[in-house]
This record gives C-alpha cells, sequence and structure tokens, in this order.
C-alpha cells in the first residue's frame, strides 16, 4: 500500500466499485492526489463526473478512507491500489478493473499462467455441487489458478476441491468485506 491507495479508496467511495471512472482518471493524472486536492473546480475540469457523483466525492473525504485502511488491518487486509507494482497485470486490461483490491494472502496467484473462473448458482443441485467440486480438484491439479467469488453453492465447492486437491485458488470479493 502507498500514500496514493487512500485517494483511490475515496474516489472508489464516490464513484462505486464497478466504476469505468478510475481507469480513466489513472490515464489523465500522473497522481489522484491532484484530483482530490484540486477540490470541485478540479471534479468539474476533468470532465469524467456527473452532478451525482461530484457531490458524493465532495461528502467523502480521506478519513473516510483512514477508516477503511483501519479495518483492514484489523482484519490482515492488505490493500493495493491499481497504481501499484503488484496489482494483477490481468486486471489492468479488464474494462473496468477495480482502482483498490482489498487481499488476504497471496496476490502474486493472480499474475500465474493458467487461471480460470469457476461460478454458479447459491442455489446448487448435489449434481452441480459435486461437479464443481470435481472440476476444481481436477483443474488444481492441472496447475490452473481457480478463481471463484466464494458464495454458497458451485463457489464455495470449487474452493474446496481445489483446497482438498492442495491447489491455489483466489476468492473474489466483488462488493468488498462489509457485504454478505
Amino acid at each position: 500500500m502507498t500514500d496514493r491507495t487512500r485517494y483511490w479508496i475515496w474516489l472508489t467511495l464516490g464513484v462505486g466499485f464497478a466504476s469505468p471512472k478510475p481507469k480513466a482518471i489513472a490515464s489523465i493524472y500522473r497522481d489522484v492526489k491532484e484530483l482530490y486536492d484540486g477540490g470541485e473546480m478540479q471534479l468539474r475540469f476533468c470532465g469524467i463526473f456527473t452532478e451525482n457523483e461530484i457531490t458524493k466525492l465532495q461528502k467523502f473525504t480521506l478519513d473516510d478512507a483512514d477508516k477503511i485502511l483501519n479495518k483492514c488491518s484489523e482484519l490482515d487486509y492488505n490493500v493495493v491500489d491499481l497504481t501499484e507494482a503488484s496489482y494483477p497485470q490481468s486486471l489492468l486490461y479488464t474494462e473496468d478493473p477495480p482502482a483498490v483490491l482489498y487481499v488476504q494472502g497471496n496476490l502474486s496467484c493472480f499474475n500465474m499462467k493458467d487461471t480460470i473462473s469457476i461460478i454458479g448458482t447459491r442455489k446448487a443441485t448435489l449434481y452441480g455441487i459435486r461437479t464443481a467440486f470435481e472440476l476444481g480438484a481436477n483443474l488444481s491439479k492441472e496447475d490452473f489458478v481457480v478463481v471463484s467469488g466464494g458464495a454458497v453453492g458451485i463457489d464455495c465447492a470449487a474452493h474446496r476441491g481445489v483446497l482438498q486437491s492442495d491447489g491455489v485458488t483466489i476468492c473474489v470479493l466483488g462488493c468488498g468485506i462489509n457485504y454478505d
């Protein structure tokens, strides 16, 4: 984590987790701190934000970001913003990469060659659970990193299959750590 991470968290609070705006900001500003320090005038000048987003961004401060960082520290989460070298390269090439990742474990697994996602319903049948488990286990034996969302059902079954086979699995929580 760098000091810039605070500013990326602030930006995410204002525009949301799934916004394309952080990637646009990263292409315009050398440092997101410039955007924050410029206040309302800079938010309007860059021409990226809606009126609603400008209002929300002005509502949040770095104190709000610091509260999140403190909570992450308590929970032993690392926080990585999209400008850091440790940010997964494969995510940078997506349309809307998250501005901030909250990580527990080894983030370098994201940059391993063979990565595959297994996702599915929370209300899976017994057949679906068994199939996801076996698929996760078999893929991990072939050195795939299995990525899923950790939800009850197919996702958890895939993770369990990978772990039982001593493979590598990554759980991505799309909404952050404060949601069920």
